[in-house]
């Protein structure tokens, strides 16, 4: 093992150790290397800042091809820093509010084109379109084995919903106006059928966040077994061979 690898093996596993030890209780050592990851963080973040943004979309453009407008992004960024200075801290409030308009103009395009295709989504055929006696044995077929349809059955005859893309159908419907329903407050829900659907698109939400809570719990857990299977397998080498 090489003295830089056997360098990186023994700061990673007494790192890791030392974060661990704030299961026991809160110590010193586990605060001096959350500083310590806080710091590096924030310098490696500053690095790839200025080395994939900065060096080459900025600094290059105006030192080396001659595009010297590109110094008044850098004054006006200049006047965040006023906002230390009394007299002149109007100035900071003018590039913050611009820098807000601005993320709040892309934020809202971004909410256009993320969430109109899903509530486009949300409507779906609750009826199967098309109804015959050959559409629906087509729709049968087509849930055993699609493949056989598409190759077999004649392009004449109607195609259906599935029973299984159905029911999938009627139950985001019903989810989805429930969970409306919960969140709607212009009038009181004193409606059995009201309230009914409102507790009913509650107990859905709470299953939601539920699964995305468990997600988290699984993401957070696999970090763990990869730390523990680094202190379990990666400082074996350091005795050596055998």
């Amino acid at each position: 093992m090489s003295g830089w690898t056997l360098a990186t093996v023994v700061a990673g596993a007494v790192s890791t150790l030392a974060i661990f030890s704030l299961l026991y209780k809160e110590n010193p050592v586990y605060r001096f290397f959350e500083y310590l990851f806080i710091g590096l963080a924030t310098g490696y973040g500053l690095f790839r800042a200025w080395s994939d943004v900065l060096y080459p979309r900025w600094w290059i453009p105006m030192y080396q091809q001659g595009q010297w407008w590109w110094m008044f992004p850098f004054l006006i960024g200049l006047l965040y820093y006023t906002i230390y200075i009394r007299k002149l801290a109007w100035m900071s409030r003018l590039v913050i509010g611009t820098l807000m308009g601005l993320g709040a103009g892309a934020s809202f395009q971004a909410i256009a084109t993320q969430y109109a295709p899903q509530i486009a989504a949300s409507f779906r055929p609750l009826l199967p379109p098309n109804w015959s006696p050959l559409s629906a044995v087509r729709g049968l077929i087509r849930a055993a084995a699609p493949e056989f349809v598409d190759r077999y059955v004649p392009a004449s005859v109607p195609n259906n919903l599935t029973a299984a893309e159905l029911v999938n159908n009627w139950i985001v419907i019903i989810i989805l106006l429930s969970v409306m329903t919960y969140f709607f407050f212009s009038f009181e829900h004193r409606s059995p059928v009201v309230r009914g659907a409102a507790k009913f698109g509650r107990w859905m939400l709470m299953i939601s966040f539920g699964a995305v809570f468990g997600q988290t719990i699984m993401a957070r857990m696999a970090l763990a077994v990869s730390r523990l299977w680094f202190l379990l397998v990666d400082p074996r080498g350091l005795a050596g061979p055998g």
